[in-house]
């Protein structure tokens, strides 16, 4: 039987380790080294391991009748049988081979590569946004302590404080002076204004919270407006209840300002 070049570069390695192995039993055979119990190699043949037995001179080339495929040496090579011929054809096939390559595979190679690159491009996103909300969080928090306090929640605050101070007295009290209710009205009109320009500053760090502030504000002048207008002309509401009266506004006032102040603190704790 003819054998390729690669096939012959395959095999001949585990046939030379067997035919150095049975000539060196030739050269060293001698009947103490045949009695002598040594242990038996374990060798492998043709992918699969043998035992192999020291053995005297004598037995060296000859037939082993309790195994007749075995390879028999006639002094300068082996003899091979068909279904050892086989054995060696199908070894070097499988070993020569090139990996089986399906769709299926490709697709488990490929699903598991873009799992791998969506897995890290996430990681470096989120890490990235993480870094860009803590940079935002310090900015906004550093506009709101050093920029947006002083100049629009501290006078806001001190502002409230003075107008509850110098409310005057509503229509059909003791001390109800009418000449007293258009100063004030007009002196609290831009202080308001002024307050809303100073607001306007939340726009810096948030629209939406800018809009609230505003929008508070503008409840307060209408509050203003009104407390002043029903207390000059001296006029009831329908339900009896005094447009005008004084509790009743400043409970008012005090409700709007605080709920600025509460959205500013609820954007505030966000930055945190």
């Amino acid at each position: 039987m003819v054998y390729s070049e690669k096939s012959l570069t395959a095999v001949l390695p585990e046939l030379f380790r067997i035919k150095i192995f049975f000539l060196a039993n030739l050269l060293c055979a001698s009947n103490a080294f045949a009695l002598a119990e040594k242990e038996p190699e374990k060798v492998t043949v043709w992918g699969a391991s043998v035992i192999v037995r020291p053995s005297s001179s004598a037995d060296v080339g000859q037939p082993n009748p309790s195994n007749p495929e075995a390879p028999q040496f006639n002094g300068s090579h082996f003899s091979l049988t068909s279904s050892q011929e086989k054995l060696i054809d199908q070894f070097l096939e499988n070993s020569l081979k090139p990996p089986e390559v399906t769709w299926d595979k490709i697709f488990s190679v490929g699903t598991g590569t873009l799992a791998l690159i969506v897995s890290i491009s996430l990681g470096i996103y989120t890490k990235r946004k993480d870094s860009r909300a803590r940079k935002h969080s310090i900015e906004d928090d550093y506009w709101l302590r050093k920029v947006i306090g002083p100049i629009a929640i501290e006078p806001l605050l001190k502002t409230v404080v003075e107008m509850t101070a110098a409310v005057p007295a509503p229509f059909g009290d003791a001390n109800f002076d009418q000449s007293k209710i258009t100063p004030f009205l007009d002196s609290y009109k831009s202080k308001v204004l002024e307050l809303s320009l100073g607001l306007s500053a939340l726009s810096l760090i948030d629209q939406g919270l800018a809009k609230t502030a505003r929008e508070g504000l503008d409840k307060i002048e209408d509050l203003l407006i009104e407390y002043c207008a029903a207390n000059e002309l001296g006029i009831n509401r329908e339900d009896d209840t005094k447009p005008g009266d004084k509790a009743m506004f400043l409970g008012q006032v005090r409700t709007e300002v605080l709920e600025i102040l509460q959205q500013i603190k609820l954007f505030q704790s966000k930055l945190a």
